[in-house]
């Protein structure tokens, strides 16, 4: 034991506000998780069995933070719950779930009630012949019988061409009363689906954290151990959009083989390793291939050490290759996630005890005992984002206990 420099835990932190023209909603919270992945808000949730499943990540993406899924899971639950989130929420969603002229009524009333989807297109041989909905199966008794039996026929299907605008696909389903309408080409292939669902969440929640196509942003943790190769695989395919190397100690030599793993094969889905409390550490993994890299100590007082905090980012930040930092904010307070993020660089901070007792945490295993408890997911966002708002530009000051 040694010890390094003067530490300050959250409790010893004051913000001061300051003088300013700036009004809040002039404010962007925009940052990186890592070198190509920008969050709206920078909040990120923790990757623990008590914090973030499909829930939680849904609710944090749509207020413009992302979550991180835990990997105390199968690799292929664990892969469901990303996809939950990848299927949530979409512009034009590109791969919609299809089922055949011959499957029974009974098994899409299960895929149904397994997936939460409302409707399918039924697709042969890659062409769309005609589409079931919750409208066909609702009050259906005969389930044994084909799917093609009670399905609306592709003759009478309100589809649009793809390339269409969205406001042309929202025309039709206004004319006609409909709650989503296909995406086919020339020769009727299916090639997407637009539904009144995407549209309204895109209008409630306009600063979600979203990919190029439209869906929901969110992370999936691995660690080092055996199977994590299937996990990785699993969790690419399911459309993650960054996997946390998430350890206790980031700088161990199968934390950056792993990461430099991931690298190789996945060079397309962004990698975040840690934690990490030095300079040294910080670098390794850069060096090995890292997008972000994970800050920060945290004793099981839920106190956060700046252990050299500053100094991994100094000491490796240049134009060629610029570092992004998640800075490890153990918050059992919500006050907390502003003492966070309240430097000037705006790095994500990455939170859990104030999501373990949201309203969207997993439900078994919420924390029982808290102030917080069953708090909307929305409002600890919008606190955090309105509390760091009005203080422009904070100053932090040490605070002496009695």
């Amino acid at each position: 034991m040694r010890v390094i420099q003067k530490a300050l835990t959250f409790d010893d932190v004051l913000l001061l506000p300051a003088h300013s023209r700036v009004l809040p909603r002039e404010v962007s919270l925009k940052t990186r998780l890592s070198r190509k992945l920008e969050l709206n808000i920078p909040l990120v949730s923790a990757a623990m069995d008590t914090v973030t499943e499909a829930r939680l990540a849904i609710a944090m993406a749509q207020e413009g933070g992302i979550g991180i899924v835990h990997k105390n899971l199968t690799a292929q639950g664990q892969a469901a719950e990303v996809a939950k989130v990848k299927r949530f929420e979409s512009g034009v969603l590109r791969d919609p779930m299809t089922v055949t002229p011959e499957q029974t009524v009974r098994e899409v009333i299960a895929l149904q009630r397994e997936h939460k989807i409302s409707g399918f297109p039924v697709v042969k041989s890659g062409k769309v012949v005609g589409i079931v909905t919750n409208r066909d199966l609702r009050f259906e008794t005969q389930l044994d019988q084909p799917v093609k039996s009670i399905m609306t026929p592709q003759r009478k299907l309100i589809t649009v061409r793809d390339g269409s605008s969205r406001a042309e696909a929202m025309k039709l389903m206004h004319q006609h009363r409909l709650e989503r309408v296909l995406v086919v080409d020339e020769e009727f292939r299916l090639k997407g689906l637009v539904t009144v669902k995407d549209i309204l969440k895109e209008s409630e929640h306009p600063n979600a954290c979203k990919d190029p196509q439209g869906k929901l942003r969110v992370g999936a943790a691995v660690g080092v151990g055996e199977g994590t190769d299937e996990r990785v695989a699993a969790l690419v395919e399911a459309g993650a959009d960054v996997l946390v190397v998430d350890t206790a100690h980031g700088h161990a030599q199968g934390v950056l083989d792993r990461v430099k793993w991931i690298k190789s094969r996945y060079p397309q889905v962004e990698v975040v390793g840690g934690n990490v409390g030095t300079a040294e550490g910080a670098k390794a993994l850069v060096d090995h291939g890292a997008d972000g890299v994970k800050v920060g100590i945290v004793t099981n007082r839920d106190l956060r050490f700046e252990t050299q905090l500053d100094q991994p980012v100094k000491s490796i930040m240049t134009p060629q290759k610029e570092l992004v930092t998640v800075r490890e904010g153990a918050s059992r307070a919500a006050a907390s996630a502003t003492r966070a993020t309240s430097r000037r660089r705006l790095p994500p901070a990455r939170t859990r005890s104030c999501w373990a007792r949201s309203s969207r945490a997993p439900t078994s295993r919420r924390a029982r005992s808290s102030s917080t408890r069953g708090v909307p997911t929305r409002a600890i966002a919008a606190w955090a984002r309105s509390a760091r708002c009005r203080r422009a530009p904070p100053t932090a000051t040490s605070r002496t206990r009695r």
